[in-house]
């Protein structure tokens, strides 16, 4: 599975979405709110940090090829 296809982790369930917006504007929809991004912040980060590995192992062999790029 490619980085990119694990985007469709991001999508938010439309139950999820209709139910707090059904609700209205009360303490336990703020919660839901915040809770289904922090959810949704988490996710984001681990593909962030799957493809920055991803990015850095492939990176790797031109470092070793060129010493001048290893002085940045």
């Amino acid at each position: 599975m490619t980085i990119w296809s694990r985007w469709a982790i991001l999508e938010i369930p439309s139950r999820g979405r209709g139910d707090i917006v059904q609700r209205g504007a009360n303490e336990e929809a703020a919660e839901q709110i915040r809770k289904l991004i922090e959810d949704e912040k988490d996710k984001l980060q681990i593909i962030g940090d799957e493809a920055w590995s991803k990015g850095l192992e492939e990176s790797r062999q031109y470092l070793e090829e060129s010493s001048s790029l290893n002085d940045w």
